[in-house]
């Protein structure tokens, strides 16, 4: 079950890693780079967060592989 969260948390930070690499796609809508820097970095606190709170729900739960 470590190794899901793992792999999930790779995911995720694969995911902002490629909206940092392109800026175009979301300054397209907002037209400022302090807002765009704002929204990834609290969208990557919310994706930790997310990674955080399931690793403890898992643990709570003692969940197994086949949950997933």
């Amino acid at each position: 079950m470590v190794d899901n969260y793992r792999r999930i948390q790779v995911k995720l930070k694969d995911l902002i890693d490629e909206i940092w690499k392109h800026p175009e796609i979301c300054l397209s809508d907002t037209n400022n780079l302090d807002e765009f820097v704002s929204s990834v970095l609290e969208a990557e606190s919310n994706l930790n967060k997310l990674i955080s709170s399931l690793e403890m729900k898992g643990q709570e739960d003692d969940c197994n592989e086949k949950d997933w």
